[in-house]
């Protein structure tokens, strides 16, 4: 190891050790207890660019982040940091206290309002008997209405139209001309993440096994400057259209780019480079997309106007 690189490992474990031995959240920071907002904003940068996992390679990077997140956390809001200048680290177990008045009830229901209640549930249980009753009498089916054919209630009514079911917010989208501004082409919403692929593979069992394991290892590691998770829409698309105009020279399908929609340029986009070790090396998305997303996360990443709409990519 050569004398510079050892200085740069050095830098790391000091810059380090400094945040895990500080005394409190202001000197995780560096700033005096007087510093305003826009002084702990800077200084919690200058420190996140030394100790985020992705840019020191000290064993004691992740643990010095994570409190230097937690510090600027407290302190970058007014309430919390109030609470800590005047408890400090107890303040965030200090049980919130609750008062109630001499005559309020706050472990259960009042007497009077039990005693009001009875004459009520009486006369729905006479009213749902006589509901049932004519319903017998009159010979019309207990299917027709709220309850099958042993006349248990199924939870339906004939008034209610059907619910639409629910869609998975972590499935993978797959894109197509039709979808395509709707998921990704909203300014402000979320980046889209898109996976592209050959239309010969597509998107296979080998592909979702991968978007997972990204997906969790980035909500684990990637954060902005302010301690919060990027928003992003997991998609994928066959690399047809324009769509292969946004790869970098030497890439290797499946690769990965980011949409981001804006409204003064259009769309932008930043793709994953290739590694040091060409287009095809192995396990060049596991490692390329996080750090592509770190770079999104920190605003040091580039994007490129490639204008027009999503689905405009899709047209020859």
């Amino acid at each position: 190891m050569s004398s510079a690189q050892t200085s740069s490992v050095q830098g790391d474990r000091v810059s380090c050790q400094r945040i895990l031995r500080a005394v409190d959240h202001y000197d995780v920071i560096g700033v005096p207890r007087s510093a305003d907002e826009a002084l702990i904003k800077l200084e919690f940068r200058k420190k996140a660019r030394e100790v985020h996992p992705d840019k020191n390679s000290d064993c004691l990077a992740n643990e010095a982040f994570k409190r230097l997140q937690k510090a600027y956390e407290v302190l970058s809001n007014s309430s919390s940091r109030k609470k800590y200048d005047q408890y400090g680290e107890d303040a965030e177990h200090r049980p919130t206290t609750h008062r109630y008045s001499a005559h309020s009830h706050p472990q259960g229901l009042h007497p009077s309002f039990l005693t009001a209640l009875v004459p009520v549930l009486i006369s729905f249980m006479l009213s749902l008997g006589l509901f049932l009753g004519a319903d017998i009498l009159f010979g019309r089916s207990l299917n027709a209405g709220p309850w099958n054919s042993n006349g248990h209630y199924n939870g339906a009514h004939p008034w209610e139209k059907p619910k639409k079911k629910k869609q998975d917010p972590n499935a993978v989208v797959h894109l197509s001309r039709s979808n395509a501004d709707d998921v990704c082409g909203t300014h402000g919403k979320h980046l889209c993440v898109v996976v592209l692929t050959s239309v010969q593979t597509g998107f296979g069992e080998r592909e979702q096994r991968l978007v997972e394991n990204l997906r969790s290892e980035v909500a684990k590691t990637v954060q902005n400057s302010r301690g919060q998770s990027l928003q992003l829409k997991w998609t994928t698309v066959q690399s047809v259209g324009r769509w292969s105009s946004l790869l970098p020279p030497g890439a290797s399908l499946p690769w990965v780019v980011v949409l981001k929609p804006s409204r003064a340029t259009g769309l932008r986009v930043a793709a994953m480079p290739v590694p040091p070790g060409g287009g095809k090396k192995k396990g060049r998305l596991s490692s390329g997309v996080p750090d592509l997303l770190a770079q999104i996360a920190l605003g040091e990443a580039k994007f490129d106007s490639v204008g027009g709409s999503v689905s405009a990519l899709f047209r020859h």
